[in-house]
């Protein structure tokens, strides 16, 4: 299983450049989150790298410069790349005339050790019993439908909305999320399969290493 890195982006705070207030703000067309090295998939701890940066009258982005730390050089680079290619219909005056705004955003990693550690302490009973304790929940489910089974199934469909929520404040694609929505039920095969092969394991993991291995297949496909 491949470990993978969150990132959150973004909210935007816009000042006056030269003297001149913008009476209409920037609007983002392009802002997507960092693209993130197979290097940095084993940190112990995100950050957040607070981006300085320029919208011109243009729309492009000039003077990118770090103004706060994540704490990692290699993050801090990473959303100062990002911010570089962003887009944004420009900031215009009480003239309507178009003026360049300095702007900051801040971007936050999150690992999958804090976001695991996260996941765990919200929900330690659930993650803490055995596969043999989950799969009988498992076997005495009688959802209404069998492709509700994941729902019927309180421990997963808990630990399942925790993960899911996670995921949605990722700055992941739109593509990815939508795997993600649609890769639930074959998540949950795959943990009952695992929880089958070894009932002694442990359900948490059993079942952050299968959500691992979807994430991976729904952003490499996204």
């Amino acid at each position: 299983m491949r470990n993978f890195l969150l990132a959150l982006c973004v909210s935007f705070l816009s000042f006056s450049v030269a003297g001149q207030e913008a009476a209409v703000a920037p609007v983002a067309l392009v802002s997507e989150g960092p693209k993130l090295t197979a290097e940095l998939l084993g940190q112990e701890r995100g950050g957040t790298a607070r981006i300085g940066f320029t919208v011109t009258a243009s729309g492009v982005v000039e003077d990118v410069h770090v103004l706060g730390s994540s704490g990692t050089p290699a993050f801090d680079e990473l959303a100062a790349e990002a911010v570089e290619a962003w887009t944004f219909k420009p900031a215009r005056n009480a003239a309507g005339e178009a003026i360049d705004v300095k702007m900051m955003a801040p971007i936050a990693f999150t690992t999958p050790k804090e976001l695991q550690a996260g996941v765990a302490a919200h929900l330690s009973d659930q993650l803490g019993q055995t596969c043999a304790e989950f799969l009988v929940e498992v076997d005495l489910a009688r959802p209404s439908a069998p492709e509700e089974l994941p729902n019927a199934v309180s421990s997963f469909q808990q630990v399942w909305g925790a993960g899911f929520g996670a995921l949605l404040v990722s700055g992941d694609k739109p593509s990815v999320i939508v795997a993600m929505a649609k890769a639930k039920r074959p998540l949950f095969d795959d943990v009952v399969e695992g929880c089958r092969a070894s009932p002694e394991a442990s359900f948490g993991d059993t079942f952050k290493a299968s959500l691992g291995e979807q994430l991976s297949l729904a952003r490499s496909e996204g």
